[in-house]
C-alpha cells in the first residue's frame, strides 16, 4: 500500500484546494476537522434540486382529501397513517417523502398508499437499495426490486400511469438519485415517494439528497407514533433511541432489567447462545448483533454447539468456500491501491474487454500502484491485467476469501457469497438433507 508523511497528505489538500478541485466546508459535529466536496459533486446537488424543483405543482394528484378520507375509515387506518396517506396522495409535486420511525408502521401505510393507487388505475413500482427492504415491500403486496437493478435495466411497464415507491431512500448517494431521477423522467414516471427515516440510515456514498430536497421544500408526510413495540416502557426506550436520546433509552432498559452486562467474554457467548437456543425451541425468530468479527465467529461457535447438543444441528460439518465483502465505496474500487492480492471481485455487469462475463468472479494476482495496475485471473478465463478504473466499478464487488462450517440443519446469512452455489448476500439460507445429498436453499422463498 505505501507510506506517506501526514504533512504531505496536508499539502497535497491545499494545493487540490488551490487548484479547486477539492472545495472545503464548514465544520461538523461529526467531522470537527473538516469536510471537502468536489465540484462535480456540488454541480448533481444542484441538478437533484433543480428536477425536483421543476416538479412542484405538475403532477395530478391521486385523489382528492374527503375521498382519500372515507377510503381510509373503510380500511381501518390509524388517524396517523391516514393522514399520512391522504398527503401524499394528495399531493401535486413530482416529489414527495414519506419520514417515519422504526415501528411506526410505515409498510403498512405504503401497502395501503399502492393499493388507493393501484385502484386509480396506475402501475406500482416499489424500488430499495438492499434486498431485504425490496422483500419488506413485496410482503407488502408490491412488485419491487433493487434500485441498482433498476438503474442497470432499461426497460420499463408499459402502464401509462406509474407510480414509484422508493424505501430506505436515505441510504441513496447523491449519484444515484441523479440517475434514479433521470430514469424516470426518460420513463415519464408521475410521481415519486421516497420512504424512509433521515434519523436512521445515511448513505455510504457521498451524498444526503432525500435531507436537501427536504430542506429545498419537498412535501413530506411523517410518521412519528412507534406501534411495533407494545409494553409501554420498551415503547418509550425506542422512542428515545429514535430522538437521539440514547442515554435515556438505556436508562429505562437497564431500570426494567432488559440489559445483562457480562464481563467475561466466554460467559457473554455461552449465555447469548442458551438464549438463542431458548428462542428457536419457543418458535421465535431470533437476530443476533456483534460490531466485530472476531466476536461474531466466536458467537456463531457457541450457538453451533448448543444446537448440535440439541439435536438441531448434525456433528458431522465440512467448510464451505464463502467470500466476505470488504465494504470498499465506488471511489475506493477505481484506484489499484486499494486491492490486495487475493481478493476476488465479483461483477454485477460484464466487461467484453477484459474478457468477464457478467456475474462473474476474478481474483487478484499483482497490483502494481505505480502505474495503478492490477493484474486478476478471471475463474473461468485466462489471466489479464487493466487498471480498475476502466471496469465498471459502480457494478463490482471487492471480497477476501474465507471459509465458514455448515452442517445439516445450521442456518446462516450475512454479507458471504459461495463460489460454487452462486449464494447471495445477505440472504438466510439453510442447509437440509435430501436423498444421498445434502443441500443448500434460501429461506422464506426463492
Amino acid at each position: 500500500m505505501g507510506r506517506v508523511v501526514l504533512d504531505q497528505v496536508r499539502d497535497e489538500s491545499r494545493q487540490q484546494q488551490e487548484r479547486g478541485e477539492i472545495i472545503a466546508l464548514a465544520n461538523y459535529k461529526s467531522s470537527p476537522q473538516a469536510l471537502f466536496t468536489t465540484p462535480q459533486m456540488i454541480a448533481l446537488e444542484h441538478n437533484n434540486l433543480d428536477l425536483m424543483l421543476s416538479g412542484q405543482g405538475r403532477a395530478i394528484p391521486l385523489g382528492k382529501p374527503t375521498e382519500i378520507q372515507n377510503w381510509s375509515a373503510g380500511r381501518h387506518l390509524h388517524s396517523d397513517q391516514a393522514r399520512a396517506a391522504e398527503v401524499t396522495l394528495t399531493a401535486s409535486d413530482w416529489l414527495s417523502a414519506l419520514e417515519g420511525r422504526a415501528g411506526s408502521a410505515k409498510t403498512t401505510t405504503v401497502g395501503a398508499i399502492a393499493d388507493f393507487a393501484r385502484e386509480q388505475g396506475y402501475f406500482v413500482g416499489g424500488f430499495a437499495p438492499t434486498t431485504r427492504a425490496v422483500k419488506a415491500l413485496r410482503e407488502a403486496g408490491i412488485n419491487a426490486r433493487t434500485v441498482a437493478t433498476l438503474l442497470e435495466n432499461s426497460s420499463a411497464p408499459s402502464a401509462e400511469r406509474q407510480l414509484w415507491l422508493v424505501d430506505e431512500s436515505s441510504l441513496l448517494s447523491t449519484r444515484q438519485m441523479n440517475e434514479l431521477l433521470h430514469r424516470a423522467r426518460e420513463q415519464k414516471i408521475d410521481r415519486i415517494v421516497f420512504i424512509g427515516d433521515q434519523r436512521q440510515h445515511h448513505a455510504i456514498e457521498a451524498g444526503r439528497p432525500i435531507h436537501q430536497m427536504l430542506q429545498a421544500g419537498m412535501p413530506v408526510a411523517r410518521l412519528d407514533l412507534v406501534r411495533r413495540q407494545r409494553d409501554p416502557q420498551l415503547r418509550q426506550a425506542v422512542t428515545f433511541a429514535a430522538e437521539g436520546k440514547i442515554a435515556d433509552a438505556l436508562t429505562i432498559l437497564e431500570k426494567h432489567n432488559r440489559v445483562r452486562e457480562i464481563a467475561r467474554a466466554r460467559d457473554r457467548h455461552e449465555a447469548i447462545a442458551k438464549e438463542y437456543l431458548a428462542a428457536r425451541e419457543a418458535g421465535e425468530r431470533v437476530l443476533v448483533v456483534s460490531p466485530a468479527n472476531d466476536e461474531r465467529r466466536q458467537l456463531n461457535s457457541a450457538i453451533r454447539d448448543v444446537l448440535k447438543s440439541r439435536g438441531h444441528v448434525a456433528e458431522a460439518e465440512r467448510e464451505q468456500v464463502v467470500l466476505v465483502s470488504r465494504n470498499l465505496t465506488r471511489a475506493q474500487r477505481t484506484h489499484a491501491r486499494n486491492y490486495e492480492v487475493g481478493d476476488v471481485i465479483l461483477y454485477r455487469r460484464g466487461s467484453k474487454k477484459c474478457g468477464l462475463t457478467r456475474g462473474g468472479y476474478a481474483s487478484v494476482e499483482a497490483i502494481d500502484t505505480d502505474i495503478t495496475e492490477s493484474r486478476f485471473a478471471p475463474r473461468t478465463a485466462e489471466r489479464s491485467a487493466t487498471t480498475p478504473s476502466v471496469l465498471p466499478a459502480s457494478k463490482s464487488s471487492v471480497r477476501n476469501e474465507g471459509s465458514s462450517p455448515s452442517a445439516i440443519g445450521f442456518s446462516f446469512g450475512g454479507p458471504i457469497a459461495s463460489l460454487r452455489l452462486q449464494m447471495a448476500s445477505s440472504r438466510p439460507w439453510s442447509v437440509s438433507m435430501r436423498p444421498k445429498r445434502s443441500s443448500v436453499s434460501r429461506q422464506g422463498g426463492n
